[in-house]
C-alpha cells in the first residue's frame, strides 16, 4: 500500500516542478530579452519569456525523461 502511495507522489510532484520550471524561466528569459508584447491584458507578458518557458520546460523534462 504504502509504494503505491509513493509511486502516485511522483505524478504530483512532476508536474508541480515543471509548472514551477516554466515560471522561473519564463520570467528570466522575459527580463532578459523580452521585446515584443504577448497579450495586452498582461502587459508584462513577451514573447520572449513564453518561448523561454516553453523551451525550459522541454529541457528539464528530458533531462528527468533520461535520468529515470
Amino acid at each position: 500500500m504504502m509504494m503505491n502511495t509513493f509511486e502516485g507522489l511522483v505524478w504530483f510532484i512532476l508536474p508541480c516542478s515543471l509548472v514551477i520550471v516554466n515560471d522561473t524561466f519564463a520570467y528570466i528569459f522575459g527580463v532578459s530579452f523580452g521585446k515584443h508584447k504577448l497579450i495586452e491584458l498582461s502587459p508584462k507578458k513577451t514573447w520572449e519569456g513564453f518561448l523561454g518557458g516553453c523551451f525550459s520546460t522541454l529541457v528539464a523534462s528530458l533531462i528527468v525523461i533520461f535520468i529515470s
